[in-house]
Order: C-alpha cells, then structure tokens, then sequence
C-alpha cells in the first residue's frame, strides 16, 4: 500500500492555463457589476432641500441657510425594496401566505387561550386581510402579516387577562387628558411636551407601547426591542415616513392612535392600507365604542 518516493506524485502549482484566465477575469467583472449595482439600490433617496423665495420654493442644499426638506414629491422608499418587490411579485402569496386559520392557531398557542372576545371588528379584520392580498407587495405581507398576528395575539391576551382579573374592568380612570387635532398639526409635539411638564401627574404612551404593542404577549419583555427594530428599519427602508412623525426612540411619548390597529376601526387601519370600506367603517358609533373600551381595558391593565 505504499508507494516508493520515486513513484509518488508530489503536489505542483501551475500557473492557470490561457483558457482558464478570460472565465477568470469575466468572473471577477461580474462580481465587481454585482457588489456596485448592489451598493447603489443600498443608498437611500436623497432628501430634497429648498428654500422660501418670495413664497415659492426655491432649490437649496442642507448648507443654505433656513433650507428644509421638501416631503412628498418623491418616493424614498429604499431602491433595494422596490427592486425585491418587483421581482417577487409573481411569488409574494406563496412566500408571505395570509392564512387566517393558521395566523389563529398560532396566535392560540401563543398566549395559551382561544376567545378572542369582541372587542375588535373581526368582519373588518377579515376584510382587511382581503385588501392587504390584494394590494402589499412583498415586503408590505411581510410587514401586514407581523400585524395581523400582533393584532390577534394581543386580543386573545386581553380576554385572557380579563378573564383572569375580572375587576380590571371595574377601574376608573380619574379626569383623563384628552387630545383631539387634525393629523400634522403638531399634536405629538404638544403630547410631548405635556408628557415632560407633568411627568409625575400624567401616565403618557411610549412609542415602545406602539411599536411593540400596548401589552407584553411573552413572559419574557420584548416590547422595547421590537420597538427600536422597527424604528431602525423604518428609518432604513423609509426614511421620511419616520421623519414626518419625528419617531426618535422607544422610549420617547407617542401617542395611541397606532393602538387602535388591534380594533381594526382606527384612523391607522386606513392610513397603512387604503381601503375605502375601512375608512367609512371607522366613523360608525360602534366602531368608536370599540376603541375607547380597547383604551380604557388597556390603560387599566397599566
């Protein structure tokens, strides 16, 4: 079994054949195309900077002095997530499906209850379910489809506290803070503030509570983590939008339309999905009796 050493064949290193060289450079070209083209849809859309000149908008760099940003004439949705949203539009139900029976069974397992109680709008969670395969894109199912599970889970925890706590629901809320402005008004703004002022008088919201929902569905706290993932994302995928509602950090005030997602008649419910059905939904009394039961229920578990 052995071979003499003048027999054995000693390892050589050969310069790579004429043949070889040619695949070897195109090889390396198309990987050098691959990584630019890739760091180009990795840079996000640049701002849009202008000025006010005799009141019309003028163009401007950061540099110029009372230059802001121009918000809304373009989109500044990541080049990356539009190219990966065309290119798997074909494939988007059968990568992200939106399977309602086994979105509920999971949301069971996870919160070990089964009544989901009736304080959502569970026709216009199905609904929204409709309009959501109809109109996401594939990284919209993704994020439309940590919604619906959120939202299921949290109604299933809230039964399950009530049920387990029965006099929650017997708690009053003594002369509550109520703010009501038309969106992009500066109401956060005033939230803000108000939530500083009178930090020891006031129990505000915190952009963890929305971001990361109005209750902890794990034994083990999550909602802070959640929360500054998703702002970093936001930040990543779409900047103005995290621009616009100046969303800084978890722990920052917020206010709780966002809570009303999970009652499926909120103000949010039509803005992350157009849906007309929705938005005339969300006016009916019942709707508004939906939502300041979830508020008062969510508040007095707090």
């Amino acid at each position: 079994f052995l071979q003499s050493p003048s027999t054995m064949s000693m390892p050589t290193n050969k310069p790579a054949s004429r043949t070889q060289r040619p695949i070897l450079k195109s090889f390396l070209a198309l990987f050098a195309v691959v990584v630019a083209v890739l760091f180009k849809l990795m840079q996000p859309v640049p701002f849009r900077y202008v000025t006010v000149v005799d009141g019309r908008f003028v163009d401007a760099t950061q540099e110029t002095e009372g230059a802001h940003i121009l918000l809304g004439t373009t989109s500044h949705v990541l080049p990356l997530v539009r190219v990966i949203n065309y290119l798997g539009e074909p494939f988007k139900r059968s990568i992200v499906p939106f399977d309602v029976d086994a979105m509920r069974k999971e949301a069971i397992q996870r919160i070990d209850h089964d009544d989901f109680g009736d304080i959502a709008d569970w026709e216009a969670f199905d609904r929204l379910v409709e309009v959501a395969d109809e109109k996401c894109h594939l990284f919209g199912r993704f994020s439309m489809q940590g919604t619906f599970k959120k939202t299921l889970a949290t109604n299933l925890k809230i039964q399950k506290l009530l049920k387990e706590h029965p006099k929650i629901e017997e708690e009053v809320i003594e002369r509550p803070v109520v703010m009501a402005a038309f969106t992009r008004t500066g109401a956060t703004f005033l939230y803000q503030v108000l939530a500083d002022v009178f930090d020891k008088e006031l129990t505000p919201t915190y952009s963890y509570e929305i971001f990361g929902g109005p209750l902890e569905l794990d034994d083990q706290p999550t909602r802070e983590k959640e929360a500054e993932m998703a702002l970093t994302a936001l930040g990543t995928i779409n900047p103005p939008m995290k621009l616009l509602h100046e969303w800084v950090s978890a722990d920052t005030p917020e206010d709780e339309p966002g809570w009303f997602q999970h009652t499926l008649v909120g103000l949010v419910v039509p803005f992350s999905i157009p849906s007309e059905w929705h938005h005339e939904r969300i006016y009916e009394a019942e709707s508004q009796r939906r939502n300041r039961r979830f508020w008062e229920t969510i508040n007095n578990t707090r």
